[in-house]
Parts: C-alpha cells; structure tokens; sequence
C-alpha cells in the first residue's frame, strides 16, 4: 500500500517526467510512468540497480543522480527514480510513440525484478 507521502512523490516525479519530456526535443510527445515497491534498500544500492537494471534492459546508460538513474535507445529516454524511504522505484520513458514507451517501461521493469525478457529492437531514430 502506498502512504499519501509516496503518492504525493510519485505524482511529483510524474510531473518532473512530463516536464523533462516537454523539455526535450519537440518529438518527444509520448510518456509512461510505473512504479514498483522495492522492500527494504538504501539509495545507493537502488540507484546501483537501477543502472544495472536499465543495462540489462539493453538501453544505453546516460548520467544518474542521487535519486535516478538514466538511459536512452533511439529517441527515447528512460528514468528510474528511486524513492527507499517509501519501499518504491518510478519508471518513466519518453519518446514519439506510446507504442513504443509502453513496452520499454515493462521491460525495464521485467529487468529489474530479474526478469528473463529479451530486449526487443530499439525504435528507429525519427527525424
């Protein structure tokens, strides 16, 4: 069950990811959030598995923070924030098509629970 807390944090990182991605170049129109309970992990280690998680996903790891880690594949971006004190990750992609964002945020998700899912193609680049 989440707190008010955690959902008061999940709706504000929902809003920093549509703020990111009206940030982005203007293809970027598309977005899905989701998040997961986690148990009991520190910061580092959930932003350690993260970047592990986004890796084993088959995207490309850009920066992390302290609370997210980042990756992309064509021209989609990808978040997993992580949020210890309340037991939860968001996960978040960006991109031109929901078609597309959907099933990178479940195979992100699938990579974090250690999930044997195999990375489809990355969407073609758009222009």
């Amino acid at each position: 069950m989440i707190t008010t807390r955690a959902a008061d944090w999940v709706r504000r990182a929902a809003l920093s990811a549509v703020i990111a991605a009206a940030a982005a170049p203007a293809f970027a129109t598309s977005i899905t959030l989701n998040h997961e309970a986690i148990g009991a992990m520190s910061q580092d280690a959930c932003i350690e598995r993260a970047r592990s998680a986004l890796r084993a996903a088959g995207l490309s790891l850009l920066n992390a923070a302290s609370n997210v880690a980042f990756a992309e594949t064509g021209s989609y971006i990808v978040a997993i924030y992580c949020v210890p004190q309340q037991s939860t990750i968001v996960v978040t992609a960006a991109g031109p098509e929901v078609s597309q964002t959907d099933p990178l945020v479940n195979r992100v998700l699938d990579a974090w629970r250690g999930g044997a899912r195999a990375p489809s193609p990355s969407p073609a680049p758009t222009k």
